[in-house]
C-alpha cells in the first residue's frame, strides 16, 4: 500500500499474494474446524491445499492488472517449452515479447554456463543429497519425522530453484542459497560419523569453497554487471546534462536509465518493461529503426516529444545477433534505407537528424522536428522573396536561419549559394 512501485504493478492482487491470502484462509479455517465450528466436509489431508489455491484460482479467472505487468513471462515460458529451452535463430518463430525477453538474465542455462557459475558447489550438493537419501530410514519418532520433513523441504526448494535456473539464469541466486543449505547439511551428517569421513568431507568442502572463491576473484566482472563503455557513457551523460537537459532524449532502454539519472533528461523509452504500452513503444521504436525510413523514424520520435536521439553502436555486430534489436523486430537483414544503417555506417548523411557528436559507443543527433522543417520552409520562402527584392543581406539571414533549423532545406541552400555569387560579382565590379 505504501510503495508506489508495488501499487503500480498491482502487487496486492498478484499471484504470490493470492497464495498468501490462501494460506491465511487455510490457517484460519483449520482453527474453526478444530473447534467444531464448521462442518467437516473435506478430507482433512487435502482441505488446506484446496483452500490455499482458491484465491489463486479466482485470480486466474478475474485477470487483474498484475497480469499486464508480468503476464508476458507466460509467453516466454511457453516458447522455452516449445523449443526445448533453446532459442531459435529464426526470429520469425517467436513473438516480439518472446524475442526481447529471451536475453540475459532470462536466458536459458547451458552446461558451459553452469560449469562457470558452479564449478564445484553443485557436485557437493549432489553428494549431500545422495548421502541424505542413503541414510534415511523408516522413523517413527516425531523428532525424526521433523528431520525428514526438513530434508524434503530442502530438496523441494533446491529442485524448484534448479528448474527455475534452467529456464531463467537469474535464478542461480536461489540455487546458490539452497545449495549452501545442502552443503551445510552434508557437514552435519559427516560430523556424526568417523574421523575419516569427517576429514574427507571437510577437505572436499574446503577445496570446493577455495575453487569457487578463486573463480569469482579471478573475474571481478562477475561481481556485478560490467559495462565496457563506462568512459563513453560518462562523457555522453555529462554533455547531455550540460548542453541538452531538460530536453527529452530518445535512446534504447539499455542506456535510457543512465540518461535520465545522470544526464538529467526525460526519456522516451523507459527501461522498465512491466507495462504493455511500454513494450508496444519499444517494439514500434525497433520496427521504425530497422524496417522504416529515416523520415518515418523521425516522425515517430517527434510524435513522442524527442528533441535528441542517442544511437548506441553495435547493432550490426556479427556475434550474438539474437541479442540485438534487429533480431527482436525480425529484421536480421534490414533494408538499405533502414535508419539504423545510416546511424551506424554513415551518420554524416542523415537528412532528418543533425549529427552533433559521437564517441566509440554513442552517437548523438538532434531531431529535426516537423515543426522545425515547416519553419525552415517558411524562412526559405521569406529568403526567396527578399532575394527577389534585391535585399541580399536579408535573404542570406533568412536562409541561414532556415538551415539552422533544417540543414537539408534545398531552397535555403540555393539562396545561400546565389547570395554568395552575387557578392562575388559585386566585389568583382
Amino acid at each position: 500500500l505504501l510503495t508506489p512501485y508495488h501499487r503500480a504493478h498491482g502487487l496486492l492482487l498478484g499471484p504470490a499474494m493470492m497464495l498468501v491470502y490462501g494460506a491465511l484462509l487455510a490457517m484460519g479455517t483449520e482453527k474453526l474446524w478444530q473447534r467444531g465450528c464448521l462442518p467437516d466436509i473435506l478430507c482433512p489431508r487435502w482441505r488446506a491445499v484446496v483452500l490455499v489455491f482458491i484465491p489463486l484460482s479466482l485470480w486466474l479467472l478475474l485477470s487483474p492488472p498484475f497480469a499486464e505487468s508480468y503476464g508476458h513471462f507466460t509467453e516466454l515460458i511457453a516458447a522455452k517449452i516449445r523449443f526445448l529451452n533453446v532459442k531459435p535463430m529464426d526470429p520469425a518463430l517467436l513473438t516480439f515479447q518472446q524475442r526481447i525477453l529471451w536475453v540475459p538474465a532470462l536466458n536459458s542455462a547451458t552446461w558451459p554456463l553452469t560449469a562457470d557459475l558452479f564449478p564445484t558447489s553443485l557436485l557437493l550438493v549432489f553428494a549431500s543429497i545422495v548421502t541424505a537419501v542413503l541414510s534415511v530410514r523408516v522413523r517413527r519418532t516425531s523428532h525424526s519425522g521433523t528431520k525428514d520433513a526438513l530434508l524434503l523441504q530442502y530438496l523441494f526448494f533446491f529442485v524448484l530453484s534448479l528448474i527455475a535456473y534452467v529456464l531463467f539464469v537469474r535464478f542461480h541466486v536461489y540455487v546458490a542459497i539452497f545449495g549452501a543449505a545442502w552443503i551445510g547439511r552434508w557437514w552435519t551428517w559427516a560430523s556424526s560419523r568417523g574421523k575419516v569421513i569427517r576429514f574427507v568431507v571437510a577437505a572436499l568442502i574446503l577445496l570446493g569453497g577455495l575453487l569457487e572463491a578463486r573463480q569469482t576473484l579471478a573475474e571481478p566482472g562477475k561481481w556485478g554487471r560490467p559495462n565496457l563503455y563506462v568512459p563513453e557513457l560518462i562523457e555522453l551523460t555529462d554533455w547531455l546534462r550540460a548542453e541538452v537537459a531538460p530536453e527529452a532524449v530518445l535512446a534504447n532502454f539499455g542506456v535510457s536509465g543512465s540518461i535520465l539519472t545522470y544526464g538529467g533528461c526525460p526519456i522516451v523509452l523507459h527501461p522498465k518493461f512491466e507495462r504493455q504500452r511500454i513494450r508496444d513503444r519499444v517494439e514500434a521504436y525497433g520496427t521504425k529503426l530497422f524496417k522504416g525510413t529515416e523520415e518515418q523514424f523521425r516522425n515517430w520520435a517527434d510524435a513522442h516529444g524527442a528533441a535528441y536521439y542517442v544511437y548506441a553502436m553495435g547493432e550490426f555486430a556479427e556475434r550474438h545477433p539474437e541479442l540485438q534489436m534487429r533480431y527482436f523486430v525480425d529484421a536480421l537483414e534490414p533494408p538499405p534505407e533502414a535508419p539504423a544503417r545510416i546511424f551506424e555506417f554513415a551518420p554524416e548523411t542523415v537528412r532528418y537528424f543533425e549529427y552533433l557528436r559521437g564517441n566509440r559507443k554513442y552517437r548523438l543527433f538532434r531531431v529535426i522536428s516537423r515543426a522545425d522543417q515547416l519553419a525552415a520552409d517558411d524562412l526559405a520562402g521569406l529568403a526567396e522573396m527578399a532575394l527577389a527584392a534585391g535585399e541580399v543581406d536579408q535573404a542570406e539571414e533568412f536562409a541561414w536561419g532556415a538551415l539552422a533549423l533544417f540543414p537539408h532545406q534545398a531552397q535555403a541552400q540555393r539562396i545561400v549559394h546565389r547570395a554568395a555569387l552575387l557578392r562575388d560579382a559585386e566585389a568583382a565590379r
